[in-house]
């Protein structure tokens, strides 16, 4: 479930190219559809391609040799390489809607519709709880 304000800065934020790409590279590094770029040295550790200031990992190490590429695949870095850094939270809504659904990718009307669609549940879901509530408290009172 997406709250109203997820919503709305996912919706705004797709709008934007390069947020919309990062979300995209990221929902597949995530699903290791894709990979970091970066090199692997003799002692298979990998290196990532290009460092930001997020990243902060531990150096690979032959007990670690794989934490460069962990950070890689992290929404942060995402983010930065694709100068968005700001845009995280989204990128990481945009990934959690396209998850099992992975035909969404490609297309943003869908994911407006889906959207649109998991607010109306939530609504839905308010409603049902608030007359829930209302007739359990009403057959309580009576039952006094």
């Amino acid at each position: 479930m997406f709250s109203k304000s997820e919503i709305k800065a996912l919706n705004s934020a797709l709008s934007d190219v390069n947020v919309y790409e990062a979300a995209i590279d990221f929902f597949h590094l995530k699903g290791r559809q894709t990979h970091p770029i970066g090199t692997f040295d003799h002692a298979g550790r990998f290196y990532l391609g290009s460092k930001y200031s997020c990243c902060r990992v531990r150096t690979p190490s032959r007990a670690h040799p794989y934490s460069q590429m962990v950070h890689g695949r992290s929404a942060e870095h995402v983010a930065r390489s694709y100068g968005v850094a700001d845009m995280v939270p989204e990128i990481k809504t945009f990934a959690r809607l396209c998850e099992g659904q992975p035909e969404l990718e490609n297309d943003r009307n869908q994911i407006e519709v889906l959207l649109l669609a998991d607010q109306a549940f939530k609504l839905a879901n308010k409603q049902v709880k608030r007359l829930g509530g209302e007739s359990s408290a009403s057959t309580q009172g009576g039952a006094s």
